[in-house]
């Protein structure tokens, strides 16, 4: 449904270019909108005095009842497709630029001759006979592209090959296979031209009268060659009389100085237009820069981001681009300064490591100089475990390292003493690098029925993935030719081969030679019958191609054929697959595609979408020791924040223009930090156990972090205050986190022990699985918020899906085993490669365009594309209007609602807004609302993280931090205030213990108000004076190896039993003993019971 409203509204439709036009009976008017979408919609006349009838639309097109022909790959046309009266395409080309023979559009100034020569894309010649034979001979391969080659028509002097090459007409019919086909050499027939005609070198016959007669009469000139005695004196063209005429070099025509290298073919055979020297290019005057096509521009116009010359080469070779604190490793690529001579190829041809670079290079005296590099690492780097030089000899004896026995308890240490993640043992691959991950000894698992098994032992999650042409088993044995199943019986006969009915393939020159050699007769019937030229007989709604034997229907583009194998119906493109980058309209024998707002269709590709934002989107790098950016194209390089321990995670806020991460440097905890886009003002944001990964709500202002220690997902405000629990039930070990503020949801992924990606409500309601089948061993999610799809890495591919987990598909052509980081922006996937140390790109959908932007020798931990694009808006959202009303933390909903939350230690008053403090007696309230014992204020130690427990007006504190200051100034442990003994000699920790709050291993007796142990409680003995700790207890049954008590029911073991020694309050565990007996040594007794 494009357009709805009541009835009566539409009396009648017509329909032209984009648009949709009705008459509205109700309105009495006349409307329209957008024929695809519906939108746009305009009242075009609303005062008509009748209620309007029908309605059409007129315009020169309208009349054509066929599909424009400049609509298929643009009518063969380089540049403007138009059209004549009668419909025929008319190739044209926009501003001074002139058009070829081959409908190419070059430059009037072009330094490529345009006879002999081919102007690639990028400016270079070559020459015109290569093009279009299957091989790329110029560096954008733009003289093989499927639009040229398949729709160009050869230039003049030129004859098409069946392959769609062009040759000369001199080397027709010369005994060579020029045109590698050998469709030059066909039909090439003994000459009967008669004996007073003359045979021209293609074949064709003239009159002996116009041999070397000084003009062109055979169309390769061969009747104007090896001519004796040529007179250019008295020679005249086109009515020019002069002289000054100079024979041609290989033809009887006679030329004027002046003609030659003027562009035109004056002595036949376009000898006289072979290399040719460039053309003196116009001369702009002073301060202008001159374009190729002769225009002049200011030169302030050159390098400002502008393409302002027809072919944008006022944008070339910009070496201003790089600032003063960068490298130019090229006029298109730049690093920062201190990447030079780091021992890391950053330009990507060696040129910030080279000798004439790095030669004169040493490290300081506190550096390290990296063996067979220019890198220099800091002296405190040496040994701790992780390899900081390029070849890692930061970590080897030479650095006086004491030889590596160990590796942390989640890797694998290698024969040669190398460490590897364990997830890499036993996964097929060779990671250790002398195969000590990969040995005998692994149990690789047996494929299930649903799965497929690759020649190498790997396990596809879903046999579908055979045969389905994508390379998914690294060995390529799912594909063929290696998997027979996907060879079906028509594959098996190939195109040069004719398939019999009962199977057999046969040389299809052996067809209707009146010989049997099918052996069923198959290649002897139909023979020489056209049934393409009646439809009644074929049977074709389109076209039909007729063959030596039989036909075949076929469709135009656009339409498939159905079962029948006549009928061609409409595919729809949209449901088949994704040929739009964002938004796909099906229409009749094509589709449209459509961009969202802030986007439009890419100028180079009408499927892609750009952004319309003026900005630059740039990746921000988790670089362990640094916080790196990049440019999306790689070409622009540099350095955010250095000096950092290990981060591990990433994300921003675009609009405070803020940078979070986690540093996880287990020496000194780990941290979230938070800095400004410039590397100024960083703050701790929180110290927390171990945060693995964190993700910031750009509407709501909350940070939200997960923790594997804990197993817990944790959220705050973005400056860190409040910080409260929201998830921590079916957490085993959550891996990364994605916001959708838009839907108000929360995705995490979960890996290992039950591999999953979960979803939960950003306040936590609503948890709950969206995937869970065929997936092993997830490590990185992102999300795309134009086409509402979630991103994921497993194994060695990447998958998306819908929100819900529905509609899931691969990205094909991906073989990347150690993914750990996603991110996404327009039209491209962003991921780190962990086993490679790569970054690199690939078209979100298709996997097309694979590229590799970075190589390093450090795992590029986390990324994020810094871009307003990719944190929308959600407009008018309540938390973003004083703060959703609530006192501490307003949390996004889904439904676009929210959600009042409470930090740890506080709770929801009855309003559902307002947050009151759930201290107790024995807690200091921190104004971050932080709860933390009394006897931590005033310890030397911010506890609070504001310092508000350290005030200034603190007396001296001479204990250790977490102890109880006496007021004599002696120290007591926590376990001592209020249990009842004056601990202090002053009685000063027995203060105020009728609200004291006994720790959590302690029970409170409510009379004397005093803290025993918990162990206490029970035991059958009368700890509080008053028997409270013995009431209630709770009926015991004692394990066979333990004795319980008769009065108390409490357990003691079997070995106190009879030792002389009451250990149960009612002494039965000596009843019924006995006489003890010494043994003659005394060494022990013998008791007998009586």
């Amino acid at each position: 449904v494009i357009v709805k409203s009541g009835p009566g509204t539409f009396l009648s439709l017509a329909v032209y270019d984009n648009y949709i036009f009705w008459s509205d009976w109700g309105r009495r008017a006349i409307l329209r909108s957008n024929k695809y979408t519906g939108g746009d919609t305009k009242i075009l006349r609303s005062d008509i005095p009748h209620q309007p009838m029908g309605i059409i639309a007129v315009a020169n097109d309208t009349n054509s009842c066929e599909l424009s022909p400049c609509s298929l790959l643009n009518g063969g046309c380089h540049d403007l497709c138009l059209l004549t009266p009668n419909g025929r395409v008319n190739c044209s080309c926009r501003g001074d630029r002139i058009l070829l023979d081959d409908n190419r559009c070059v430059t009037k100034n072009s330094s490529c001759n345009m006879y002999s020569e081919f102007e690639c894309g990028n400016g270079e010649c070559i020459d015109y006979q290569l093009t279009c034979d299957g091989t790329p001979h110029c560096k954008d391969k733009s003289d093989e592209k499927l639009l040229y080659c398949e729709n160009r028509s050869c230039r003049r002097g030129f004859r098409p090959c069946y392959n769609r090459r062009c040759i000369p007409h001199s080397k027709l019919c010369d005994g060579e296979n020029d045109c590698g086909d050998n469709s030059d050499e066909l039909d090439c027939k003994v000459s009967t031209c008669a004996a007073v005609e003359f045979r021209c070198a293609d074949g064709t016959c003239i009159p002996r009268s116009a041999r070397c007669n000084q003009n062109i009469d055979c169309a390769d000139a061969s009747d104007e060659k090896n001519c004796n005695n040529t007179d250019c004196t008295h020679f005249y063209k086109l009515g020019v009389k002069t002289t000054g005429f100079i024979r041609c070099n290989s033809t009887s025509l006679c030329v004027l100085p002046s003609w030659i290298c003027d562009g035109s073919n004056d002595c036949g055979d376009y000898s006289d237009e072979l290399k040719c020297p460039v053309q003196n290019k116009h001369k702009c005057e002073e301060n202008y820069f001159g374009c190729p096509s002769g225009r002049c521009i200011l030169n302030t116009w050159i390098c400002d981001g502008q393409k302002d010359c027809e072919d944008g080469l006022d944008e070339f070779h910009c070496d201003s681009s790089c600032s003063w604190n960068q490298f130019a490793c090229s006029a298109q690529k730049c690093i920062s300064k201190h990447w030079i001579c780091d021992g890391e190829d950053d330009c990507g041809d060696g040129l910030d490591e080279s000798d004439s670079i790095c030669g004169a290079a040493t490290c300081a005296v506190d550096m390290f100089s990296c063996q067979g590099s220019h890198a220099c690492v800091p002296r405190h780097w040496l040994c701790d475990g992780e390899r900081d030089c390029p070849n890692g000899s930061d970590e080897l004896s030479t650095a006086g390292c004491a030889p590596n026995n160990t590796c942390d308890e989640n890797a694998f240490m290698c024969h040669n003493k190398v460490c590897i993640p364990k997830q890499f043992v036993c996964d097929h691959d060779d990671d250790c690098g002398d195969g000590s991950d990969e040995s005998q000894q692994c149990g690789y698992r047996e494929c299930t029925a649903e799965e497929f098994s690759c020649a190498d032992g790997r396990c596809l999650l879903n046999t579908q993935w055979q045969c389905d042409g994508d390379f998914d088993c690294p060995d390529h044995s799912d594909e063929a030719p290696l998997n027979p199943k996907c060879k079906s019986a028509e594959q098996s006969c190939n195109s040069s081969f004719f398939m019999c009915k009962n199977g057999r393939c046969i040389p299809s020159g052996s067809l209707c030679d009146n010989k049997d050699d099918c052996g069923d007769g198959s290649d002897e019937r139909n023979c020489h019958i056209n049934e393409c030229l009646s439809k009644k007989v074929s049977g074709c709604s389109q076209d039909c191609q007729d063959l030596p034997v039989s036909y075949k229907c076929k469709c135009w583009p656009g339409f498939q054929l159905k079962d029948d194998g006549k009928t061609c119906v409409d595919i729809d493109e949209c449901s088949l697959g994704f040929p739009c980058s964002q938004q796909c309209i099906n229409t009749y024998g094509t589709y449209k595609c459509l961009c969202t707002d802030g986007y439009e269709i890419q100028p180079d590709n009408p499927n892609g979408c750009k952004s319309l934002s003026d900005e630059e989107p740039f990746l921000i790098l988790a670089d362990h020791h640094e916080i790196r950016k990049i440019s999306t194209d790689g070409s622009n390089y540099t350095l955010l924040k250095q000096g950092l321990n290990n981060v591990i995670a990433i994300d921003f806020d675009y609009r405070e223009e803020f940078i979070y991460w986690i540093d996880s440097s287990r020496p000194n905890g780990s941290r979230i930090n938070r800095m400004c886009l410039n590397g100024s003002d960083i703050k701790v944001v929180h110290n927390t156990a171990v945060p693995n990964a964190l993700a910031v709500d750009w509407i709501g202002k909350n940070l939200y972090w997960s923790d594997t220690e804990k197993r817990i997902i944790e959220v705050s405000k973005l400056n860190g205050l409040y910080p409260t629990i929201l998830v921590s039930k079916r957490l085993k070990f959550p891996r990364d986190l994605s916001l959708d503020p838009r839907a108000g949801y929360l995705y995490w992924i979960d890996c290992c022990e039950y591999p999953h990606i979960g979803r939960v409500g950003m306040d936590g309601t609503n948890q709950s699985v969206v995937i869970e089948t065929k997936i092993s061993r997830p490590m990185a999610l992102t999300i795309d918020y134009v086409n509402h799809r979630l991103y994921w890495a497993d194994e060695n591919h990447i998958e998306f899906s819908n929100m819900d987990g529905s509609h899931r598909h691969k990205v094909p052509n991906q073989d990347i085993p150690g993914v750990i980081a996603l991110t996404l922006f327009e039209d491209y996937i962003y991921w780190t490669d962990g086993k490679t140390k790569s970054l690199s790109r690939a078209h979100k959908t298709s996997g097309a365009d694979r590229l590799s932007l970075i190589n390093s020798w450090h795992a590029i931990t986390d990324i994020q594309v810094y871009h307003s694009y990719r944190q929308p808006d959600v407009s008018k959202h309540l938390c973003m209007i004083n703060n959703g009303g609530c006192s501490h933390l307003c949390l996004l909903a889904p439904g676009k609602t929210h959600t009042c939350a409470c930090p740890t230690n506080f709770y929801l008053a009855a309003d559902n807004r307002t947050c009151l403090s759930n201290c107790t007696a024995s807690q200091f309230r921190c104004k971050t609302d932080k709860c933390i014992p009394f006897w931590w204020k005033c310890d030397t130690v911010d506890d609070c993280g504001d310092g508000s427990d350290e005030p200034d007006d603190c007396p001296e504190f001479k204990c250790q931090p977490g102890r109880f200051q006496c007021g004599t100034g002696l120290c007591a442990l926590p376990a001592f205030i209020c249990d009842g003994e004056n601990d202090c000699g002053d009685n000063s920790d027995e203060l105020n213990c009728d609200t004291h709050v006994c720790l959590s291993g302690q029970f409170k007796c409510t009379k004397n108000q005093k803290c025993i142990p918990v162990n206490l409680r029970c035991n059958g003995q009368d700890d509080c004076g008053d028997e409270e700790d013995e009431r209630d207890c709770p009926e015991n049954s004692c394990s066979p190896d333990y004795f319980q008590c008769k009065t108390t029911k409490h357990c003691i073991s079997k070995l106190w039993v009879c030792d002389e020694d009451p250990d149960c309050a009612d002494a039965s565990d000596e009843a019924n003993c006995g006489e003890c007996f010494v043994t003659l040594d005394g060494t022990y007794c013998i008791c007998i019971i009586i």
